[in-house]
């Protein structure tokens, strides 16, 4: 998700859950009984998109959760340690790994402060007057498992979301939840809570008796954090190996590196990948990132997504630019510049894209990831009389045609033909995906690779292959990004 702010989860209901149950279980701790639970987040159509171990032991004086979060493209450790009996927070320190290498975190605790602190980086985040109660904000699931139990002991109807992502703390509030729609799987005495942080609601299934939560509904993502099992365990099992990058064809294009300048004059690098052996000029394609650091090759998990499409689209009878974005790799100018110097980009590199000699330049697209899917309207809304065509890929609820659609009428409806914006990437390239690309040939006659759909693989398919239900389609498939509901890590 790309949500900042973060996800808590709330108490009003959970004191008069636990004034319930504490007669009928006076013998139970109030928090997860000691045990290996297993999560799974579950998107939109139960396509399971991450998985967490979480480990809670306890003794006479702590509560201990040990976390191992696998998400593409991140993967996390973590470990907690509550005071008992009121589960104040007493130590905490997290390890994540990313496309852009691995961070350690760790929070000093004081009294309404926790400091939070990366090598050569540390932020104090302070506790709101009006919700003293503090819960870190840190996109993992061992904090989510033991939420209900600490706001149970805290008494607390709002508290303070320590997000780590930003160093800002956000209050949240706690409502019940009595008229929500039960999940599948949920037992029918779990009992639900609503939690609201920055426009965000959140419902939250717990165990009243033994504060277990069973799931956390994110209705804006439509997504699930459910627990599939648990076991009786002392330690976290081993660390599943790293996944292996889909392999890349073998290269039938010229590649070469290339730079150009934008409205600002600042210098952009990138590469530009040439089918080999064509005599006629050629369509065009650029990549555009999603947001964050990414450079020309847009690594996801261990998938340098870009550079792997690039090859393929080219051996396939594209010309593609793929760019460093400004502030990255060989990129001048700043990382955080604002949106419009994006845009800047996208229409600097259409021009030069379509100025090269080899380029066919009545049909260049471009094809933006994420946040670049929201900027690529933006340059065809300026220049829709010389775009060919975009595309934007999406999170898999909607396909590329209806996301073209409605991005191109919602932003250039007073300025360009969104007909004409979708059609020709709609036809050309998409349907090239699905392995029916332009019926161009090379001077020795053959004809381009056609099996693109084949070669293109959903990063962390089992068997390499192309992922199910058309999930390798450009503009088709799910965003490859953590997507734990709300909580961002400090290094996303």
């Amino acid at each position: 998700m790309t949500r900042t702010y973060g996800r808590v989860f709330g108490a009003a209901a959970i004191l008069l859950f636990a004034a319930t149950a504490r007669s009928a279980a006076a013998a139970t701790n109030p928090w997860p009984p000691d045990a290996l639970y297993h999560y799974d987040v579950v998107a939109s159509g139960g396509s399971v998109v991450g998985h967490s171990d979480v480990l809670v032991t306890s003794d006479p004086t702590a509560v201990t959760v040990s976390e191992q979060l696998q998400q593409a493209p991140i993967t996390a450790t973590a470990k907690a340690q509550y005071s008992t009996p009121g589960l104040a927070l007493a130590s905490y320190s997290a390890d994540f790994t990313t496309p852009r290498g691995a961070q350690h975190m760790a929070l000093a605790i004081k009294p309404g402060v926790l400091t939070a602190s990366v090598p050569g980086q540390s932020v104090d985040i302070k506790a709101d007057p009006s919700a003293p109660l503090m819960i870190v904000g840190d996109n993992l699931v061992g904090t989510l498992a033991m939420t209900p139990a600490i706001l149970n002991a805290a008494g607390a109807t709002s508290f303070t979301l320590a997000a780590l992502q930003g160093g800002k703390p956000v209050v949240a509030k706690v409502t019940a939840a009595n008229d929500q729609a039960r999940p599948t799987g949920v037992p029918e005495g779990d009992r639900s809570i609503t939690v609201s942080v920055a426009g965000l609601d959140e419902i939250f299934w717990f165990d009243p008796v033994s504060f277990v939560v069973d799931d956390v509904h994110v209705p804006d993502a439509d997504l699930d954090v459910r627990l599939t099992s648990r076991e009786a365990a002392t330690q976290l099992p081993a660390a599943a190996p790293a996944p292996s990058p889909v392999p890349t064809p073998a290269p039938h294009f010229t590649s070469r590196d290339v730079t150009f300048a934008s409205a600002d004059g600042v210098k952009l690098a990138g590469t530009l990948t040439v089918p080999d052996g064509v005599s006629a000029r050629m369509p065009g394609i650029i990549f555009v990132h999603g947001s964050g650091p990414e450079d020309r090759n847009e690594t996801i998990g261990p998938n340098p997504v870009f550079l792997q499409l690039s090859n393929a689209l080219s051996n396939a009878g594209y010309i593609v630019l793929r760019y460093d974005k400004r502030g990255i790799g060989a990129s001048g100018g700043a990382a955080d510049s604002p949106r419009s110097a994006l845009i800047a980009d996208v229409a600097a590199a259409f021009d030069f894209l379509r100025a090269q000699p080899e380029v066919d330049a009545r049909h260049v697209f471009i094809l933006g990831h994420s946040e670049g899917g929201e900027l690529v309207p933006s340059v065809a809304a300026a220049g829709g009389a010389a775009l060919a065509g975009f595309d934007a890929t999406s999170d898999g609820r909607r396909a590329a045609r209806e996301l073209a659609r409605g991005q191109s009428a919602g932003t250039c409806s007073a300025r360009c033909d969104p007909q004409r914006i979708e059609s020709r990437l709609g036809h050309d390239l998409v349907s090239f995906v699905n392995g029916r690309g332009p019926r161009r040939r090379n001077q020795a006659g053959e004809e381009p690779h056609s099996d693109l759909a084949r070669r293109i693989r959903r990063p962390g398919a089992p068997d390499g292959s192309a992922a199910p239900d058309g999930g390798s389609k450009i503009g088709e498939s799910r965003r490859d990004v953590a997507r734990v509901p709300g909580r961002q890590s400090p290094v996303h």
